[in-house]
């Protein structure tokens, strides 16, 4: 339980975590608004007064002992104090005292609150959020290298995000994750220039060394791993673009493995079927759960005719399969982070490049489970 939450109890023993001098450690470092200090009253006779009141109530829960957690490179300023005034306090292993360690968390550009790598690179995705109050700033970014550019909805196709993209001479932009190499995708985009005149900023320099690309360049919210986007040669607040980069898809293969049978399907073959599926009409537009069901189950649906997405060779592959099971699958390769599910009003999937490389990591135990999940499903 929280700390807020324990006060009046008891018990036996206690153990209190996230004993480090960070940024949300203990005692917390986040700054109060400043305009919060006109309203309520503080107690500034003491550093970190109200977080030491709470710091003694959740010490003093116990009947017995109390533990402390900390890391032994960077511990609470309490418990560094703890240590100096009572010699019967006993410690397990050593601490660095020497210096405070940095977080290393970046700087918001906006208001200057710490950013949240959001997902994991697991999910083959990032994006860092600012951690202040979403009414005060909502910056969020795929790219910190970029400045104050920040993701927005495209207000062009309606479905799409533009994101944060590097530019052909170490300059980055907004461009839509629907564009498409074929020119049948959405080619909205904004210049640095363009955005940072709409919202009344001052144009800084991008330092080259900071923009040369990295190894996550390509990875964004709601951008298809599969896709390395190298191109956009602009012309400034012009809005014309060179769409001339090669277009490298990654082909997933199916793992050799041995087979586990559920009825008369291999799963290794409906796991490799449904990744491929998303791949592919991904390729069109970013769909959701149903969609990808429909899509695998071989109906012909009007989104399915009007994409067509009926002509995709993985078209119907599955249609044998009972609709709770495919259905099933996806969700289950969606808890193995094989497959990202957005969280916004119409959630829409994304392969992740552990789905890409699904053949390295997939097991026949992991297939196993996978069975039972879907038997358990039903």
């Amino acid at each position: 339980m929280t700390a807020h939450s324990s006060k009046g109890l008891g018990y036996d023993d206690v153990i209190i975590i996230n004993g480090k001098n960070e940024t949300y450690g203990f005692p917390s470092k986040i700054e109060d608004d400043s305009v919060l200090a006109f309203v309520i009253k503080g107690d500034r006779a003491v550093d970190y007064a109200e977080e030491r009141r709470l710091f003694y109530v959740a010490m003093t829960r116990t009947k017995n002992r109390v533990y402390f957690v900390a890391p032994e490179s960077n511990p609470s300023e309490f418990l560094l104090e703890i240590k100096k005034e009572y010699k019967n306090v006993k410690l397990s292993g050593s601490w660095n005292e020497e210096e405070v360690v940095k977080t290393g968390r970046k700087p918001c550009p906006l208001c200057g609150y710490p950013l949240q790598l959001k997902y994991k690179r697991a999910y083959g995705l990032r994006l860092y959020i600012c951690t202040n109050e979403p009414e005060i700033c909502g910056f969020m970014t795929n790219d910190c290298r970029a400045g104050k550019l920040s993701i927005l909805k495209c207000d062009k196709c309606r479905d799409g995000y533009l994101i944060v993209k590097r530019g052909k001479y170490d300059d980055f932009f907004l461009g839509c994750t629907n564009y498409k190499q074929d020119g049948t995708g959405c080619d909205k985009v904004i210049s640095r220039k363009n955005f940072y005149d709409q919202m009344n900023y001052t144009l800084e320099a991008v330092d080259s060394a900071e923009a040369k690309p990295s190894e996550y360049e390509n990875v964004a919210m709601i951008e298809k791993i599969d896709k390395k986007t190298k191109i956009f040669q602009g012309t400034t607040g012009a809005g014309f673009f060179d769409k001339t980069a090669p277009d490298d898809d990654v082909i997933i293969k199916k793992a050799d493995i041995k087979p586990v049978m559920l009825n008369d399907k291999n799963l290794n073959e409906v796991v490799f079927i449904t990744l491929k599926a998303l791949q592919s009409i991904s390729a069109v537009r970013f769909y959701g759960v149903t969609m990808l069901t429909d899509f695998l189950q071989g109906l012909e649906t009007e989104r399915i005719v009007k994409n067509k997405l009926n002509a995709l060779s993985e078209f119907g592959l599955l249609k044998e399969m009972s609709r709770d099971n495919v259905q099933a699958t996806i969700e289950w390769l969606i808890s193995q982070h094989m497959i990202l599910k957005t969280k916004e009003g119409y959630p829409v999937l994304h392969i992740t490049y552990a789905g890409m490389h699904y053949a390295d990591i997939i097991t026949s135990g992991k297939l196993n489970k996978l069975k039972q999940y879907i038997e358990d499903d039903r």
